[in-house]
């Protein structure tokens, strides 16, 4: 993202089983250079989020390099399963902070020159066994409403917004 940030972290290990899998349909924003994959596969520790906007609590997971930079986050849509996610969430430090709607520069002026942002959105449900090869990241049905969340978060972060929504 255009932020940076010093957060409390936990290891990929605290993602245990196919947590991920049973939350269903998710926002993943990823770095477009890296696409969602690269974004997973860079992953070395996990916190989680928390804020309030003008849709609610809007909950999300950063997932951070080796570097402590964000490479990609997961974000709760009223399409997921909010049983999975809280016994999940519980297992993670969380980060609490106050939404902050902000234009980032640099993500403008790379839309206005070339049409793309450095961040994009998709949505997706992880797959169970996404630790193991063979394994991944599926496109998710998100209605009507969850699109509508997801194109507006996509925007408040800077991110390109996902196609469909």
């Amino acid at each position: 993202m255009c932020r940076q940030g010093v957060f409390p972290r936990a290891s990929l290990a605290m993602l245990r089983g196919d947590a991920l899998a049973e939350v269903g349909p998710l926002l993943c924003l990823y770095p477009s250079r890296s696409g969602e994959l690269g974004g997973w596969q860079s992953a070395r520790t996990v916190c989680a989020e928390s804020c309030v906007d003008n849709d609610g609590v809007r909950e999300s997971l950063r997932f951070l390099d080796d570097g402590g930079r964000s490479c990609l986050r997961l974000f709760l849509l009223p399409d997921s399963d909010y049983d999975a996610w809280e016994s999940l969430r519980t297992r993670l430090p969380c980060v609490a902070g106050e939404a902050r709607y902000r234009i980032c520069a640099t993500c403008t002026l790379r839309r206005l020159c070339t049409g793309e942002c450095g961040w994009k959105a998709s949505l997706l449900q992880v797959m169970p066994g996404m630790g193991s090869r063979g394994a991944g990241l599926g496109w998710a049905a998100v209605s009507e409403i969850g699109r509508g969340i997801a194109r507006r978060i996509a925007l408040a972060e800077g991110a390109a917004p996902p196609v469909g929504a």
